[in-house]
């Protein structure tokens, strides 16, 4: 049925076309048709293994836009994305009202504004990496439904866009599990000359729901009743339940023609629950040669979780030990949320037509986590290729 959604639109903008006076339909698209692979012998990172394929990071997208008049906009963008095995789905789906020449008032499914590259994340044209870095762009969803105000102003030489959106997400297939939330963001950017900086702040409340969460929960909360502990607060650290979580982010680019800086880090914060604090980031440089752009980057990652010690201050001393059976899962389902690890990545853009490029990226990422194993290899070294235009 998702295959079905792309015809439709375009069949239901032709309709419009003809059957509107006034209303013009603007289409635009993009795509990205990316391989990788790692070459570290029996590692997988990203999605990527050592079997190189071009399916999972590619996508192809179409936008379609209408003006209706009165300062009444439309806009929707349809992608199709390999992972997804080339299912479409609606992207962008929203109106938007000019309240003034500043002002601008969004409502429905949009993008939601947690990095400096969100807005146009899919289309891998307008960046020169293969990829956005992964450490930092690891959120799983993109776009949220609700309603937003952008206010755009002018301060001398300096663009200033201010917005803030109110917004929720109802994901039923995250990574553990049905996801909803409930978010309040607010986002500046400001240019000035060769200069982007952009800082962003949210506030969300959150919900996700895992069966072997409930369970491990469950049986933290038998266990205080029958040994006279809080089990309930070792659950509630457990168990994602209402929890609020705060996620800030800046960014800033200097780009001056032939060579440019950027750099971004982000802070997710849940400290009382089972995600905790991760805070990731990257600094990169690039230079324009003609056709071509090489670049380095250097990404950072820390994501740490509730400590045990902070678990168990309730459980008496003389009971701890005969809870092996509950401790033991709970420190590895904590131990696998926890990842320190740098990576340095290099790469080369090749412009090779006008609304097209050509990239390659080789990206080394070492883990900093200490690992017992004296045979575990911290390295994992992958590659992406890719080919992105825009028409």
């Amino acid at each position: 049925m998702k295959r079905k959604l792309l015809p439709i639109a375009i069949a239901a903008a032709s309709f419009s076309v003809a059957g509107v006076s006034n209303a013009e339909i603007n289409m635009n698209g993009f795509a990205t048709i990316s391989g990788g692979a790692v070459l570290t012998e029996d590692k997988s990172i990203n999605g990527l293994d050592e079997d190189i394929n071009f399916q999972t990071e590619s996508n192809i997208g179409l936008q379609f836009s209408s003006e209706m008049g009165d300062g009444i906009n439309a806009t929707a963008q349809f992608i199709a994305r390999g992972d997804n095995n080339w299912g479409v789905e609606a992207e962008w789906a929203y109106i938007s009202y000019d309240v003034t020449d500043s002002v601008k008032v969004l409502a429905g499914k949009q993008r939601s504004p947690f990095y400096m590259y969100s807005d146009y994340k899919d289309v891998g044209y307008a960046y020169h990496w293969a990829a956005v870095p992964d450490n930092v762009y690891w959120i799983g969803f993109d776009s949220s439904n609700g309603v937003s105000v952008i206010m755009n102003n002018y301060f001398g030489d300096l663009d200033s866009t201010f917005q803030i959106m109110y917004s929720t997400i109802d994901k039923p297939d995250s990574s553990l599990g049905p996801l909803d939330l409930s978010m309040l963001q607010l986002n500046w950017t400001a240019v000035y000359d060769f200069a982007t900086f952009r800082v962003g702040y949210t506030n969300a409340k959150l919900n996700i729901e895992n069966e072997g969460l409930d369970t491990l929960a469950a049986s933290w909360v038998d266990a205080g009743a029958g040994a006279g502990f809080d089990g309930q607060k070792i659950a509630d650290n457990i168990l994602i339940k209402d929890d609020t979580a705060t996620f800030i982010g800046a960014g800033l680019t200097l780009d001056f023609d032939s060579y440019f800086f950027v750099a971004e880090i982000s802070q997710l914060n849940l400290e009382t629950s089972l995600l905790g604090i991760n805070t990731n980031s990257y600094i990169g440089a690039g230079y324009r040669v003609g056709d071509f752009t090489v670049h380095a980057t250097y990404m950072l990652s820390n994501e740490t979780a509730t400590e045990s010690d902070v678990l168990y201050e309730d459980i008496p001393d003389a009971v701890l030990p005969a809870l092996g059976a509950l401790t033991g899962p709970t420190e590895a389902t904590f131990e696998g949320q926890r990842a320190e690890y740098h990576a340095i990545s290099a790469g080369v853009r090749w412009d090779f037509n006008p609304s097209a490029a050509l990239k390659f990226d080789l990206t080394n990422q070492v883990d900093d986590k200490d690992n017992a194993d004296p045979e575990y290899e911290p390295n994992r070294l992958f590659y992406r290729l890719a080919m992105t235009t825009v028409f």
